[in-house]
């Protein structure tokens, strides 16, 4: 995101002289640090989960937007995966209309602007210690394999678009042959995109 302001030290956004000449500074911010900062709107969640061998579950990680007019973008997901070398666990994100039923545990998303009290209409929910039942459809955007222990970071760039009473979430599945248990989280940065426009 780009802002212009007035080059010559006034704060403006932009300014003309006498000699009809354009005077302009411009600023470079990513969209989630411009909303941050002006806004107080940008958030990271994190879920976690453990993955039972020979169970095919489970859900890192749901997020619903249950706001009437806030539009959300994900900007950042970043897996991390504790797990037995050679036994491979496959991650999947999904975006659609998936709502939550039950289950699970409540996170409360963090806003990244230091000692802000403002808050997005969002559910978030994951299932460190109890499953967690979903409802309503969704689509599969992203998948990968992860073996031993790793990180996986992928950045959409914002791409990923959640209007209101829409969700977002992200899915583990263990491999069958896997002796033990396999520990997961998954990190997500979203912010409130109807607030970049509005600048």
């Amino acid at each position: 995101m780009t802002v212009i302001k007035d080059g010559s030290g006034t704060n403006l956004l932009a300014r003309v002289d006498n000699q009809n000449r354009l005077h302009i500074a411009s600023i470079d911010t990513s969209e989630p640090s411009h909303v941050s900062i002006h806004d107080h709107l940008t958030f990271a969640t994190i879920g976690t989960t453990t993955i039972t061998a020979s169970t095919e579950k489970t859900v890192i990680l749901l997020i619903n937007n249950t706001a009437s007019t806030h539009t959300l973008a994900i900007d950042l997901l970043r897996i991390s995966l504790q797990g037995e070398t050679g036994k491979p666990a496959t991650f999947k994100s999904l975006i659609g209309r998936t709502t939550y039923s039950s289950g699970g545990v409540a996170k409360t998303p963090v806003n990244l602007y230091a000692n802000s009290t403002n808050v997005l209409d969002v559910s978030v929910y994951d299932n460190s210690t109890n499953d967690l039942v979903i409802g309503g459809s969704d689509s599969q955007i992203q998948q990968a394999f992860l073996e031993s222990t790793t990180t996986y970071d992928t950045n959409f760039n914002s791409t990923v678009i959640l209007p209101p009473n829409s969700s977002f979430r992200v899915t583990v599945t263990g491999d069958a042959t896997a002796a033990g248990t396999k520990i997961a989280f998954a990190r997500v940065l979203y912010f409130d995109v109807d607030e970049t426009l509005h600048h």
